[in-house]
């Protein structure tokens, strides 16, 4: 098995996350627009998480990589091995059931709050539970 494909699938999730919070908060002048990006993005991004939790717990051997912090003196570590699938995997399941739900109970919201915060919710859980390092805690 590819560790880069665990890696990936990881990142498109949460990328997905990402664009689908950052699009509805574009979107506010069309809720309904909105509130379907944010909550099929969601769904997609949970989807995406939950496969690449299930292939980090199979895997075996914890995959890592690191980015840069803009600090020549620190950098932010990952390792997602199989304890961070299984709460992952927790996660994506929460997530994606809260995402199909949210495509009704998000329709009384239109018009009244801006609904692409609610996109915001599950990505710093997702991605903490990978961090190796505590300087991404604090950030």
């Amino acid at each position: 098995m590819n560790t880069l494909s665990v890696k990936a699938i990881y990142l498109l999730g949460v990328g997905a996350w990402l664009i689908g919070a950052f699009a509805s908060l574009a979107m506010w002048r069309k809720p309904a627009l909105a509130r379907r990006i944010c909550c099929s993005t969601a769904l997609v991004g949970s989807v995406l998480g939950g496969l690449a939790a299930i292939l980090g717990m199979l895997h075996g051997d914890p995959v890592r990589w690191s980015a840069p912090s803009g600090n020549p003196l620190f950098a932010y570590s990952f390792s997602y091995d199989a304890l961070t699938g299984f709460f992952n995997l927790t996660l994506a399941i929460l997530a994606g059931t809260v995402s199909v739900y949210s495509f009704g109970y998000l329709k009384d919201f239109e018009g009244k709050r801006n609904i692409g915060f609610f996109g915001l919710r599950a990505k710093g859980t997702s991605a903490s539970s990978a961090s190796c390092s505590i300087s991404f805690f604090s950030a």
